[in-house]
């Protein structure tokens, strides 16, 4: 059995204008339509629209097809729906291409619509082959318009004319055009929201908000040392190709960051020939005057070198991180037994050398510079494919990024994008200020290029920090973990009821007032300290209450003087 998706998304809107490309938490409405079609069973996946910005976002993935742009007379408010679908499936039968049995007509309005749904609807189709119609509704009554539905192509090619478009639109399908044989999937409520108005909107941010929320991400173990969003900071000190190939820098900054009071150190292996051709000698780095060759082959430590700086780092009860820049040297780091692997940004779509670290089955830290989530994703699936735990880092691939090109709501997309992954922050602006900032929007292991000196010659000494940043940074990010508990603002904290007691004010008297008086609003102003039964904000309902009791001046008021 065929079946293609045709997404159709007109540009204009009466009740939400540009409602399509306006960005939902993280991207652009229509794109979630784009990621839930991608790699599912459909056989193949068009965009009908008039939306200039759509079908550029929909370059981005490969498995969209744009065939024209809808014409005018379709993309008007009172344009038919069943037009639009006629008309591109009657293009493509005018290009001499086979046509599906079904079509599954796919409304950009519905974000939580994934691919494990619209595969599921492909299955439920394959099954039960309906001659007519499915739709995708919240509950049997109710035949939601603009979430999915089902309908068979040589319905949609009919030439007996629909006399009744607007029960088409409202959902009401018995009329000429379509069998009596209606199928409904039932999903539930949070998955059905169908998105016309701002207050749509904002539902489905908040639906969708608090799923990612409750979500369980991924605990990483590296060694003895657990890693998730309930555990200590884990903060990685990048010595990198720093040490110039100079054991007795590496074996410095390793005792440096040590008493930094720092737990991880990671290095680079580099086999110059395995990662790189001869044109590499030719390519000079924005920051360096040498070709990456040369830098690289200069830097570049044997595997003996290697195998002594993890024994260094592990005697000191540290954790030794390496990163391998080919598949040589993932083979070498697996030789020495490494715990982990830390993938650089400039491998993070080698989709070649991933698999073949995933294979090794153990924790991966992924950096993610220089791609836009459509490529991430590719490497997350491989990751989930071979269920390996992993953290993505935020990651600006400038040397040394500038404060304004951090871009920490790029944390937010890796969060919300991959609610599996633990999240950090590989930084490249000078000092550790941004890692305080990435902490609290939830990034839990943080590198930091790292030297003993900046005095020191090194391509990434500019960018690096030293001991005394080290230890700051790490004292720092354990304080923000303390200042991050707590329950929030739904009550006070029982510490907080000694202040109470002299900071509030309470009414009190203006004036000797005497039994009998029925309370004036002037007769009553709030004052410290906090005794007496009344805030200022009853003031209202206390006027023309009568007095049981004389109150002098600057006297508390209490329940029983009413």
């Amino acid at each position: 059995m065929v079946i293609w998706g045709i997404i159709t998304a007109r540009k204009g809107s009466i009740r939400l204008p540009g409602k399509n490309i306006k960005k939902l938490i993280n991207k652009p409405l229509i794109e979630y339509t784009y990621i839930a079609t991608e790699n599912s069973k459909l056989d193949k996946v068009i965009l009908s629209t008039d939306c200039e910005t759509s079908i550029e976002l929909s370059k981005k993935y490969n498995h969209i097809e744009v065939p024209f742009i809808r014409p005018v007379h379709l993309s008007l408010p009172e344009s038919k729906h069943i037009d639009v679908l006629k008309h591109c499936i009657i293009y493509y039968k005018t290009q001499n291409i086979t046509l599906p049995e079904y079509i599954l007509v796919l409304q950009p309005t519905t974000p939580q619509r994934t691919r494990k749904d619209i595969n599921y609807l492909y299955d439920y189709i394959e099954k039960n082959k309906p001659k007519g119609l499915t739709t995708w509704t919240r509950d049997i009554k109710d035949y939601e318009n603009g979430l999915a539905f089902i309908i068979k192509t040589d319905v949609i090619l009919n030439e007996t004319p629909i006399k009744d478009h607007n029960k088409y639109e409202t959902c009401s399908w018995e009329f000429s055009g379509f069998p009596n044989d209606i199928h409904k999937v039932i999903y539930p409520a949070y998955k059905t929201i169908d998105i016309d108005t701002l207050e749509d909107f904002e539902y489905a941010e908040f639906l969708m908000d608090n799923l990612v929320k409750k979500k369980t991400r991924n605990t990483i173990q590296i060694g003895n040392r657990v890693i998730n969003d309930k555990s200590k900071p884990l903060v990685i000190a990048e010595i990198g190709i720093n040490h110039e190939g100079c054991m007795k820098k590496a074996i410095k900054m390793i005792y440096d960051a040590y008493y930094s009071g720092c737990e991880c150190v990671k290095f680079q292996c580099h086999i110059a020939n395995e990662e790189m051709t001869e044109e590499a000698k030719s390519i000079i780095p924005s920051n360096a005057n040498k070709s990456i060759f040369d830098i690289i082959d200069r830097c570049s430590l044997n595997e003996e070198q290697e195998k002594i700086l993890k024994k260094t780092v592990e005697s000191l009860g540290m954790i030794y991180l390496c990163t391998p820049f080919s598949i040589a040297a993932a083979n070498r780091l697996e030789k020495l037994n490494v715990q982990a692997y830390k993938i650089g940004s400039g491998e993070m779509n080698n989709l070649q050398l991933i698999e073949h670290v995933a294979k090794f089955g153990k924790p991966m830290l992924v950096s993610t510079g220089m791609n836009p989530l459509h490529k991430i994703r590719k490497t997350v699936e491989l990751l989930e494919s071979y269920k390996v735990k992993y953290c993505l880092f935020h990651c600006v691939s400038m040397y040394p990024t500038p404060y304004d090109k951090v871009n920490l709501p790029g944390i937010d997309d890796l969060k919300y994008e991959f609610p599996n992954a633990i999240i950090g922050l590989s930084d490249h602006s000078i000092g550790i200020t941004s890692c305080f900032g990435a902490y609290m929007k939830g990034c839990q292991i943080f590198e930091k290029h790292y030297t003993s000196y900046k005095s020191w010659p090194g391509p990434d000494i500019e960018i690096s920090i030293t001991p005394k940043e080290l230890k700051s940074l790490i004292e720092q990010l354990d304080i923000l973990r303390e200042c991050k508990k707590g329950d929030g603002r739904l009550k006070i904290q029982k510490e907080e009821q000694g202040t109470i007691d002299f900071a509030f004010c309470t009414l009190t008297s203006t004036k000797d007032l005497k039994k009998g008086h029925v309370l004036q609003k002037e007769d009553l102003i709030a004052k410290r300290p906090n005794i007496g039964d009344f805030l200022a904000e009853d003031i209202p309902k206390l006027i023309g209450k009568t007095l049981q009791k004389n109150i002098n001046k600057d006297g508390k008021l209490f329940n029983e003087f009413l």
